[in-house]
């Protein structure tokens, strides 16, 4: 009972805590700002209000969620601008809610849990996504929840088998929908796989009759995607790409093809060299470099010696998949919201 009590007493800590800092630093007014990390804000407050589109890849789960929260807050009069704005803060704190049960889940410490989850809140690039309208707030939020499967605890009333074969059509329908909303998300699938590892071992005999279910959970994951093509035919007020509602258009949109030019990788050493230092740069920025030797150093000791090995390999192997993307196609997306999503681990 007193654990139980001491979980809400943090838990309601954190909310409250963060909610006063994005609160008071919330964007508020039409974007007007060309900077990288609100190039295309405006677009989407626009598109949030108006049930319209985004940009290739299209988000259209995002957008579509979105379309129905904005007008939530503007019932005791937030405006929509803000509005969409507090949409990323909601799945910032969906995010940090999970991080920090997953936290207490596996050190059984509530303080800790809770500390590192406003530490997390507090980072630069998740601070920005979560008081502006972007998308990344929910990637990261979809990042936690892909954890939690993966580490959640066992339902006593089900068989080891059962549980195997949901916790895998779990996870392939949140990296269906993870994917489908920002395609980054598959970086972190080194992690998840690592974790799973001595699942599939055990019930490998029964992994035929399991992946069908799972390929068809990840295929529907996608599905928000018919929203495209429906709202171009509708005629929709505030649409990013008419002609989604042709087989061409669609495949362009959906496949991102307007920015192939961007997903390369350096073509010299001094190419990587360049990109690997600006990584890191991008890491002290967020975390101080104070900050990111104690948590460099942290995950090296918890890679060599925490009980808790399994976790702490699938946290650094997600970590390192979006660290290695971040370098390697340096200009394909902002660097910082790609990092953004290799700071859980940290």
């Amino acid at each position: 009972m007193l654990n139980s009590h001491l979980r809400k007493h943090y838990a309601l800590l954190l909310i409250a805590g963060v909610i006063i800092l994005y609160g008071m630093t919330l964007q508020s007014i039409p974007n007007g700002s060309s900077h990288p990390y609100m190039i295309d804000v405006g677009e989407t407050q626009v598109a949030l209000n108006v049930w319209g589109t985004l940009h290739a890849t299209g988000y259209p789960l995002y957008t579509i969620l979105g379309n129905l929260f904005t007008p939530l807050p503007q019932i005791p009069g937030i405006n929509p601008a803000a509005s969409a704005g507090l949409f990323s803060a909601f799945w910032t704190i969906i995010a940090l809610l999970g991080f920090y049960w997953l936290l207490y889940h596996i050190t059984g410490k509530t303080e800790i849990a809770a500390a590192s989850a406003f530490l997390l809140a507090v980072t630069r690039s998740v601070w920005i996504h979560s008081i502006v309208a972007e998308v990344y707030s929910m990637s990261l939020a979809i990042l936690i929840g892909l954890w939690i499967v993966t580490v959640k605890p066992r339902n006593q009333k089900e068989t080891r088998t059962l549980s195997f074969r949901y916790q895998l059509w779990m996870l392939a329908l949140l990296t269906g929908i993870g994917i489908a909303h920002h395609r980054a998300i598959a970086f972190a699938a080194s992690g998840i796989f690592f974790a799973l590892v001595p699942g599939i071992r055990m019930y490998y005999r029964i992994l035929p009759r399991i992946i069908p279910g799972a390929v068809a959970m990840f295929l529907l994951g996608f599905l928000p995607y018919a929203y495209l093509p429906l709202r171009a035919a509708a005629n929709a007020e505030w649409v990013y790409s008419r002609d989604v509602d042709t087989w061409h258009g669609f495949w362009f949109h959906f496949f991102g093809r307007e920015a192939d030019y961007l997903v390369t990788a350096p073509a010299t050493l001094n190419g990587w060299m360049d990109n690997f230092t600006g990584t890191l740069e991008i890491l002290i920025r967020e975390l101080s470099l104070p900050g990111a030797i104690v948590a460099g150093v942290c995950l090296i000791v918890a890679l060599w010696r925490s009980e808790h090995r399994r976790f702490v390999w699938m946290s650094t192997f997600s970590g390192a998949g979006f660290f290695v993307f971040a370098v390697s196609f340096h200009q394909a997306v902002l660097p910082e919201a790609i990092l953004m999503m290799a700071l859980p681990s940290l």
